[in-house]
């Protein structure tokens, strides 16, 4: 190929430019479909041979077949720096970012591009970087008006935590759904974070319709984070908008230290705060969720993964089908344990004030429990098996409201969808689309909850439910029955 300088300060300006205007944040859900994803895996062997050119012919081979993945142009360009064609290798890294890439701090300290890091364009690509970050919230809100409309929105802003809301949801769900995100992030502001993130990101709560659009029929996905378009996007003001909300206060302190977790860590802090209690006195308590029960039963069954393989684990490998629905509960136990032991401060202020000696977290651990790293799994290991299973579901005999209900079907509370006949909800007047807000003045936001809630209550227990039917709120009270059979279960 033919090697063209390109040292005018015009065309810099028109890369930045061309970059900016391409990666617009009103845009659709950027995420690798089935179809999209390129295999990078002979490409990752090229580059541990040190053989470049080879990996360069094979990543323009697959670029020639028609392929568009950031992941292609990014190696390209890390290849090509490897092969001090530096300025083709700054144009495939303006293309890698039209076409997607956006982690910004990985790129700074990515050693496969130290050769452009002295470069005029890299750094006015951060600087680039640093000014779509600043409107980008900005940005998705108006997007977000322009894509859905205005009708049943509602369109809010919070400056102290830096967060631009577009929230389908009535004046009531509303306050709930603010007083809710107020607690989390401050409290991981004063335990973890340090400080809300410089820059603004948007929350969204689509109506269920809008959610079935955006999310693209991927009826598994609860809620997403794409912090490279500063977007929060949950289908429910429960656990999924926690996690979510987490995710945006990670990624915020990641970039004030120029740093990134991996995977297990991002992921285990998210999950932690998906289910707590809070006391009047603002006091925080992580209670276990249905992804307790699978690392029980994994523990049990001996089939956990080792600390040692899982804290090197990269993101592809975690999310693979087979193994992300069981490395979810295992960080969250993980960060249940370092938290029942009074040391979750201590343990992530260890954790990334060694980063650069160990990104990995086996350090931090050897510091704040004074014993190797491998003594503390096995701590965890006799902790998790002693946990108790907690009830994930209503069985025959047991106290139930006599209900059915739906999935993603309503975004603020548990949407009813069928009364079974003789039951408690039938006797108080309960109908098909009533939708549960709280139990006993406890919020209920999901399925979930609401089946922890039942599980602990007895037949007899007189219980009060907030219910909206339509626009209206009214309290009804109502006398626990015992489930009457297998086939009413709800």
């Amino acid at each position: 190929m033919t090697h063209h300088k390109s040292s005018s300060s015009a065309v810099i300006v028109l890369m930045i430019g061309l970059f900016l205007g391409m990666l617009c944040p009103t845009a659709t859900l950027m995420a690798q479909t089935a179809d999209e994803e390129v295999s990078q895996q002979p490409v990752i062997d090229a580059f541990a041979r040190g053989d470049y050119q080879g990996a360069l012919v094979m990543l323009d081979q697959q670029i020639a077949d028609g392929g568009t993945a950031y992941q292609l142009y990014y190696n390209r360009a890390c290849a090509l720096a490897h092969l001090e064609r530096l300025d083709e290798a700054e144009a495939s890294l303006i293309d890698a970012l039209n076409a997607g890439f956006n982690d910004f701090t990985y790129l700074r300290s990515d050693p496969d591009l130290i050769n452009l890091h002295n470069r005029r364009t890299f750094e006015s690509i951060f600087e680039a970087a640093r000014r779509f970050a600043k409107d980008a919230a900005r940005s998705a809100q108006e997007g977000w008006r322009q894509r859905f409309g205005e009708a049943g929105y509602l369109f809010e802003q919070d400056e102290d935590r830096r967060i631009h809301y577009a929230t389908a949801l009535d004046a009531y769900s509303q306050s709930r759904m603010r007083e809710m995100v107020d607690e989390l992030s401050d409290h991981s502001i004063q335990h973890l974070f340090d400080a809300p993130p410089d820059d603004y990101f948007l929350i969204a709560i689509p109506t269920p319709e809008d959610s079935k659009l955006f999310f693209n029929g991927q009826d598994h996905v609860g809620g997403i984070y794409e912090h490279g378009r500063r977007r929060l996007v949950a289908r429910t003001v429960g656990s999924n908008l926690r996690h979510e909300v987490i995710h945006a206060f990670h990624w915020g302190h990641m970039d004030r230290l120029r740093q990134r977790h991996p995977i297990w860590i991002q992921e285990g802090l998210a999950c932690l705060y998906e289910d707590y209690e809070i006391s009047d006195e603002g006091l925080l308590t992580f209670i276990p969720n249905k992804r307790n029960n699978i690392a029980v039963r994994r523990m049990r069954s001996g089939t956990l993964m080792p600390w040692k393989k899982l804290f090197a684990m990269d993101m592809n490998e975690f999310m693979t089908s087979n193994q992300a629905p069981h490395l979810y509960p295992q960080v969250r136990s993980i960060f249940e344990f370092i938290t029942d032991q009074g040391k979750l401060d201590q343990w992530y202020k260890a954790y990334v004030s060694g980063f650069k000696v160990d990104p990995t977290g086996r350090l931090a651990f050897e510091q704040v429990f004074g014993q190797p790293m491998a003594s503390t799994e096995r701590a965890w290991r006799l902790w998790l098996v002693n946990r108790p299973l907690i009830p994930d579901t209503i069985i025959e005999g047991q106290a139930a409201l006599g209900i059915r209900f739906g999935q993603h079907t309503t975004n603020d509370g548990v949407k009813i969808s069928k009364v079974l006949r003789r039951s408690a909800a039938a006797r108080a007047g309960l109908r098909p689309g009533d939708v549960i807000m709280s139990a006993n003045d406890q919020p209920i936001r999901s399925t979930d909850e609401l089946t922890r809630f039942i599980a602990d209550c007895r037949i007899g227990d007189e219980i009060t439910l907030v219910i909206r039917r339509g626009n209206t709120y009214v309290n009804q009270i109502l006398e626990l029955m015992p489930l009457k059979s297998s086939s009413e279960r709800p």
